[in-house]
């Protein structure tokens, strides 16, 4: 897939909304992570990511509450890592002794993050 940001991707992309835009986030071919905005019609717009050095063979999972959204993803040595936006990424960070099979899945319900994964034999 490509777009008028010229992003190399071949795994699924996440979205989610935050206040009046929005986001889509995506694990490109090279493995780093890309982030835009879109405010409405075609266009999207580059935005920040929370770690240029951080790469992932999977595709992220983010989810929006409303000026809040976290992104979880899972990293090349297959551990959980997060990080939140609330108008900049905060550091993002590994999740301790969680180790993924693959990509997780998130949402906000209720006021409260939720997380499902499936996890290697600790």
């Amino acid at each position: 897939m490509e777009d008028n940001l010229d992003w190399k991707l071949d795994k699924p992309v996440a979205l989610a909304p935050r206040d009046k835009r929005l986001w889509r986030i995506a694990t490109g071919k090279d493995g780093r992570i890309h982030t835009s905005i879109n405010g409405g019609g075609t266009r999207w717009d580059s935005e920040g990511i929370p770690n240029n050095g951080l790469r992932s063979a999977h595709a992220p999972a983010l989810a929006g509450n409303g000026a809040t959204m976290t992104l979880l993803l899972r990293g090349n040595d297959g551990f959980l890592y997060t990080a939140e936006y609330d108008g900049s990424w905060a550091t993002i960070h590994k999740v301790t002794n969680i180790a993924l099979k693959e990509t997780p899945a998130t949402v906000y319900f209720g006021g409260n993050l939720h997380v499902m994964y499936r996890r290697t034999a600790t």
